[in-house]
């Protein structure tokens, strides 16, 4: 089973993130950024066979989460970086573009942009609140990802791509066997 298509970007994972904050108006919390990332990443490759940011998803306690990622967030970001950081409710901390932030919009591509902005829907628009958030990433009878990180969480590894794409499928109705052929070649 495929755990990473690519190794996690440090620097793509800034811009995506500084691009979410520019482009939707709003500050980040550390939750909406491992959330962000994630979908981001699935939804680009299941159109593209690749994701725009990277990293092995673990089947974290509250859903996966690229632990490279969170990591970033929690010990970089809170002492430098393109973000300047502010206590949110209880653990949260928010997370809005610091001064000196630049975002480029020709750093991304039509496909990274659409992926980011299906993410957003999916994350912020259909399913804004915590619990509903939670439902989503966890149940299986919820969505494909509940069921693909339910299977990891089981067999105590992380998040395969070919559940994520299988689970998919079987939701939708659609067809990515291109993308397992693409991902059981190594490609």
């Amino acid at each position: 089973m495929t755990s990473q298509l690519s190794p996690f970007n440090e620097n793509q994972f800034d811009r995506c993130m500084l691009w979410f904050c520019v482009n939707k108006g709003k500050s980040l919390n550390q939750y909406d950024m491992v959330k962000l990332h994630v979908l981001t990443d699935i939804f680009h490759t299941l159109d593209y066979g690749l994701p725009v940011i990277g990293g092995t998803m673990r089947p974290w306690p509250y859903g996966p989460v690229v632990q490279d990622a969170y990591f970033r967030i929690m010990n970089v970001y809170s002492v430098k970086g393109p973000f300047k950081m502010s206590s949110g409710s209880g653990n949260t901390r928010q997370f809005s573009p610091s001064e000196c932030a630049e975002i480029d919009p020709d750093d991304f591509s039509v496909s990274e942009v659409k992926a980011m902005e299906r993410a957003w829907l999916v994350h912020k628009i259909q399913h804004p609140g915590f619990n509903d958030s939670q439902r989503y990433f966890h149940e299986p009878s919820a969505s494909f990802i509940g069921k693909a990180y339910d299977a990891a969480q089981r067999e105590g590894r992380n998040l395969s791509w070919e559940d994520i794409v299988t689970a998919y499928d079987e939701e939708s109705g659609e067809d990515h066997s291109h993308v397992l052929s693409l991902m059981s070649l190594g490609i």
